[in-house]
């Protein structure tokens, strides 16, 4: 799967509420992608025991942030 932006919170935050002009909410992003992954059949992430997360320019920082 492809995210092709990192969230402005680097896929860390879990706010629900505005933080100055910004929902903070990456994790939440995150999380759904994984969670969409692992129902793909037959391959999908459920019986996976590592994945890995790469991503370049501010994906990378995303990447590293998890």
């Amino acid at each position: 799967m492809i995210i092709p932006y990192c969230s402005g919170d680097f896929y860390l935050g879990t706010s629900e509420a505005l933080n100055e002009g910004f929902y903070l909410m990456g994790h939440k992003i995150f999380s759904t992608a994984i969670d969409k992954l692992a129902l793909l059949k037959p391959n999908g992430l459920s019986k996976a025991t590592d994945i890995i997360v790469i991503g370049y320019s501010a994906g990378g920082m995303g990447a590293m942030s998890l």
